[in-house]
Parts: C-alpha cells; sequence; structure tokens
C-alpha cells in the first residue's frame, strides 16, 4: 500500500544543489514530492513553541531563502514567500482548529481494506514501534506470532487467529508516546516512570479507535496489561469483561517479554519462564488455561516468538 511513497520519504532530505547527497540525485531529478517535503520540515523545525508564531515569520523566511538553490527548490521558496506574507498561513500552524483546517485542504479519503490489507499495515507499523527501542526489535512480532499460534490452539478460525495476529502487531502502539529513557532504562522503573509507562495502553485505545472496524482488534490489543483479578490497566477491566483475544495477547506479550534481552537483563531460562507465567496465572493476573496451552508446546512457543523481525518466518535458530 505504501510503495507508491517509498521514495518520496528516501529522498526528502536531498539538498537541491546535490552536495553530499547518497542518491547522487540533485534539483530537479529529486521527486518534486521529496523536495516540499524538505522545505516543510525545515520550515516547521524552526518554529518555536515558546515565541508567537507571528513574531516568528522573518526570522524564519530570512533563514529559508538563505538556503534557496542551496539545500531548496528556489520555485518552492518562491511559492513559500508567496504564501508566508498571509497572516492565516502562520496562525493555521499553531491552530486550534487544525483538524478542520486540513480536513478543508486534505478531505480524509476511506478504503476498505481486507485482512491481509491489514496484517501488511499492521506489520510496517509493528517495525515503527518496535524500532524505537534497540531492546523491543523483535518485540510486536513475536507477540503477534505467538498469539496466533495460541488462537490456533483454542480452536479461532483462521480469520480470527489473523485478527489476533494484528492485535499483538498493535499492542503496544502506545509505546511511540513513551520517552525512551523510560523504555530503555536498566533497571526497575520507579513508581512515577510506571505511572508514564501506564499511558501507552490508554494511548493504543484511542488510536485504534480512530479506525472504523477495528472494535476486536482495539479490545484485544489496549487490554493485554488487564488482569483477570481486575487490578491491571488502564481500565481495570476483570474477567468478565476481558475477551479471549485479549487474555490471548496478554499471555503472549509476558512470555516474549520474558525470552527476549531487555535492557536490564538476558532472556530468561526455560524453568524461570515457566515459574513466572504459572505464578501469574495462579494469582489471577492472566488466563490459567492459556498458559498451561503455552506451556505444553513450549519450544513451539518459543521458535515462534524468536521468529525473523524482517519477516513473518520462524529464524532457523533459537537464540535463548
Amino acid at each position: 500500500m505504501f510503495r507508491s511513497i517509498a521514495d518520496i520519504i528516501l529522498y526528502h532530505h536531498d539538498r537541491w544543489d546535490g552536495f553530499k547527497n547518497a542518491s547522487g540525485l540533485k534539483g530537479e531529478q529529486i521527486p518534486i514530492e521529496s523536495r516540499i517535503i524538505h522545505l516543510a520540515d525545515r520550515i516547521d523545525v524552526l518554529i518555536r513553541e515558546d515565541i508567537y508564531i507571528l513574531e516568528q515569520k522573518k526570522p524564519i523566511c530570512r533563514g529559508i531563502n538563505e538556503e534557496s538553490r542551496r539545500l531548496f527548490d528556489p520555485q518552492l521558496v518562491d511559492a513559500f514567500n508567496d504564501l508566508s506574507e498571509r497572516e492565516c498561513f502562520w496562525l493555521d500552524l499553531h491552530s486550534e482548529f487544525i483538524t478542520d483546517i486540513l480536513a478543508h485542504h486534505c478531505p480524509v479519503v476511506t478504503k476498505k481494506l481486507g485482512l491481509s490489507e491489514v496484517t501488511a499495515v499492521a506489520e510496517t507499523m509493528s517495525k515503527v514501534i518496535d524500532f524505537k527501542s534497540p531492546f523491543t526489535r523483535r518485540h510486536s512480532g513475536g507477540v503477534a506470532r505467538v498469539s496466533r499460534l495460541l488462537a490456533g490452539k483454542v480452536g479461532f478460525s483462521e480469520n480470527h487467529c489473523d485478527i489476533v495476529k494484528i492485535a499483538g502487531l498493535l499492542h503496544d502502539l502506545g509505546k511511540l508516546g513513551i520517552p525512551d529513557a523510560i523504555l530503555d532504562k536498566p533497571g526497575k522503573l520507579t513508581p512515577g516512570e510506571f505511572d508514564v509507562m501506564k499511558r501507552h495502553t490508554y494511548y493504543t485505545y484511542h488510536i485504534l479507535k480512530m479506525v472504523d472496524g477495528f472494535e476486536t482488534i482495539n479490545h484485544y490489543a489496549s487490554c493485554h496489561h488487564e488482569t483477570l483479578s481486575g487490578r491491571g490497566y488502564p481500565f481495570k477491566l476483570d474477567g468478565s469483561d476481558i475477551k479471549t483475544g485479549a487474555r490471548i495477547v496478554a499471555v503472549a506479550d509476558i512470555f516474549t517479554a520474558l525470552t527476549e534481552d531487555r535492557p536490564y537483563r538476558k532472556a530468561m531460562e526455560k524453568e524461570l519462564v515457566i515459574k513466572i507465567l504459572g505464578n501469574q496465572a495462579r494469582s489471577g493476573a492472566i488466563d490459567e488455561d492459556l498458559t498451561l496451552f503455552l506451556l505444553t508446546d513450549y519450544e513451539e512457543a518459543l521458535l515462534a516468538g524468536q521468529g525473523d523481525f524482517m519477516n513473518n518466518e520462524p529464524s532457523a535458530e533459537k537464540t535463548c
């Protein structure tokens, strides 16, 4: 789905004069869309939050014009100069009406996707999520594969298994809003830091809520830190509210996290993983039956969780 914009993104930092461009492109050889994004990107970077937007007009325009014919397409700079004369251009950039403004200029086009297309988008998003930290580069994919494996074992249909897999791919979407210092901290989080971490499932819920038809996927993805005992987060649901798909993702998430390297420890050995999951099940945190399903086929689940992070196939070697 995104193939058509890949080159636009790839070249959006190419300089107009071609100096040190890895692509070897210069001037009009650079896609016009890339040149537009380059200029827009630099304008946005120059805007400061602590100064009233109209007071920034002159220095920003001066900075952009100084780079015309060097960094930026001179025709685009001329277009920017024309737009910049209008106060509404600058006010729009920091407007509380930004949603309506964008809807006017760029009307949203809806597109119905099949499961295979949704899966492709989810796999792309999972790379964005996981690459935020070097310690989670396989996590979402691992959770998705273990979730799908568990869904098959409890008798879900093929389509339903794919839905669970998509939820696994997207379960940590909200971590894009969590500071790296917390995600990569080499030790136990403080109570305050853990409170910040709790936002990620709340963010996941509200992001996925924006997609029509994602109600089931959203529940499975955003409830993976809820517990059957009602002491999880962020909604404090209990066993009567948590559907099987969400329970599957919760078990898969814990298993995958325990069996992968983290900033504060190496992947755990099998005996310790079994002990922790058993304790979690007995305490009412996760589903006991699903935990048993997973632990009965531990090696198969481990192989699924450690699959190649750049595709969906399990890797040939186990790394734990």
